[in-house]
């Protein structure tokens, strides 16, 4: 079996790692060195960055902040995303030090490219991300144009990409909010699912365990909070489900 990962999550505005609402409010939290730092020494499987302006204003990937990171010398993988718009882009990142990538509202708009990107650095590199709405059906939410795309006849390519980053957008940044009910609506199960958006209790990822097809869970700033959240997640989760925390021998 397989073990399932613990994956934290640092949405970043402006350079400043950002407690984040639904994706509309924002409270600032500080420089995201501190963040990395720490979850690094803690032994979070992987670090994702959502760098969630680029894409909003078109500026290009945060390419200067991976100067910075490399200078912390971490041991914990980064995922970026933050506005990819193209083969070049994608490379130049790996390059600087991203271990994979994010990709979204591309998959929609300009499917091409995806196929370039994982031409260039392999289906293992790409990370599908579903920015989810739920209402009578769901629906991928464009952040940028704020419009709904529904996903009702939607079906990603499994050649392209290695996981899906499925958001629950309505619950992101809320205690216990993660919604189920996506899991049991969204039918495309021949693809790992990274879940994210609420997720902030062991109990919470528990129940969560029993759907399909889940890889890994994501949590966000509810891991920043106390010295060792993480650890304490991992203490109780089903220890043959999940992988020891690395202050502890087998």
């Amino acid at each position: 079996m397989n073990k399932k990962r613990l994956i934290a999550t640092l949405v970043l505005l402006n350079d400043i790692v950002v407690q984040s609402i639904q994706f509309k409010r924002y409270l600032p939290l500080g420089k995201i060195s501190f963040f990395l730092e720490n979850l690094d020494r803690w032994g979070v499987d992987e670090i994702i960055i959502l760098d969630i302006n680029r894409s909003k204003f078109n500026i290009e990937p945060n390419f200067k902040l991976f100067e910075k990171i490399e200078k912390f010398k971490l041991k914990t993988p980064i995922i970026y995303g933050g506005n990819i718009r193209n083969k070049q882009d994608a490379i130049n990142l790996i390059r600087y030090g991203a271990d994979r990538i994010i990709l979204g509202r591309n998959f929609f708009y300009k499917t091409s490219k995806i196929e370039e990107i994982t031409q260039a650095l392999g289906q293992q590199a790409l990370i599908f991300s579903l920015p989810i709405i739920k209402k009578k059906n769901l629906f991928f939410y464009d952040h940028c144009s704020k419009k709904l795309i529904c996903l009702k006849n939607f079906f990603i390519d499994k050649n392209l990409v290695s996981e899906i980053f499925i958001t629950d957008v309505k619950h992101e940044g809320i205690q216990k909010g993660f919604d189920s009910n996506i899991l049991r609506l969204y039918n495309q199960d021949n693809i790992p699912k990274i879940i994210f958006g609420g997720i902030s209790s062991s109990y919470q990822i528990k129940k969560l365990l029993n759907f399909k097809n889940i890889n890994a869970f994501a949590v966000g700033n509810f891991l920043s909070y106390k010295e060792h959240a993480f650890q304490n997640f991992l203490e109780h989760l089903p220890r043959n489900r999940f992988r020891l925390p690395t202050y502890k021998k087998n």
